[in-house]
């Protein structure tokens, strides 16, 4: 099959959300792989404008797929969310697995759908290395907050998801303090709360880790983080259709 990496952008009244930043991301992955193909950007927004999401103003992902000789570009429903999700929380579960190459997002490295198929009641995996640090979910980044501080891996060590770096401004612009170290499988319950981001579910807090419960939906840091990821959005929205 050969080489095969992708991007996921999502469309959400008539907005390709932060796409400049996901071309961006995929130019990179596409050089990291050793991949020569050139990703016309016209061509994704008219794909989404002619399309019937477009005119129905549906919420949809758009995929762009890229192989050594050829890009192909298709739909593709977004995670399911619901409302009480935010609300109350989801209940994740660690596993023990890490990536090769975290910074490039290819299907090799995909491993939720392998994962789902025994746990079909857990919305997250959180990828667990073998030193027992907590690196960042099967299709998310992960947070950690305590006293007000919130904690993530370093860029190098994770996929740099696009919502993660939304979140990362929001954090500067708020005020909040962010250290990037490293959170122990071992010393989750020293925390008060965790969520994870994502193209398709923003800022998502954790209900739960392994069945060991955490009030993140609660959380003032947490929802102020919505919040401003949520405000973000609004604005690209508006600049996008003027």
């Amino acid at each position: 099959m050969g080489k095969h990496i992708y991007e996921i952008i999502r469309c959400e009244q008539g907005a390709l959300l932060f796409y400049e930043e996901h071309l961006a991301r995929l130019e990179k992955s596409m050089h990291s792989s050793g991949i020569a193909q050139t990703i016309d950007k016209m061509q994704i927004i008219q794909k989404y404008r002619q399309s019937a999401y477009y005119q129905e103003n549906i919420v949809v992902n758009i995929r762009i797929d890229v192989y050594e000789d050829r890009v192909e570009l298709s739909f593709s429903e977004p995670i399911k969310v619901e409302k009480a999700m935010y609300e109350e929380g989801i209940s994740v579960r660690c596993v023990e697995q890490v990536r090769d190459n975290p910074n490039v997002k290819s299907d090799a490295q995909s491993f939720y759908r392998q994962l789902k198929q025994d746990n079909e009641d857990i919305f997250e995996f959180l990828l667990v290395d073998n030193q027992g640090i907590v690196k960042e979910g099967a299709r998310s980044n992960f947070f950690a907050v305590k006293d007000g501080v919130i904690y993530t891996q370093g860029s190098a060590n994770v996929l740099m998801g696009i919502t993660r770096s939304k979140v990362v401004d929001v954090i500067a612009e708020e005020d909040i303090a962010l250290r990037y170290r490293n959170v122990y499988y071992k010393d989750l319950k020293h925390y008060e709360a965790f969520f994870i981001t994502g193209t398709s579910i923003g800022v998502m807090p954790i209900s739960s880790i392994d069945d060991v419960g955490y009030p993140s939906a609660s959380n003032e840091t947490v929802l102020k983080l919505r919040k401003g990821y949520d405000g973000k959005v609004a604005q690209e929205i508006l600049k996008q259709r003027g």
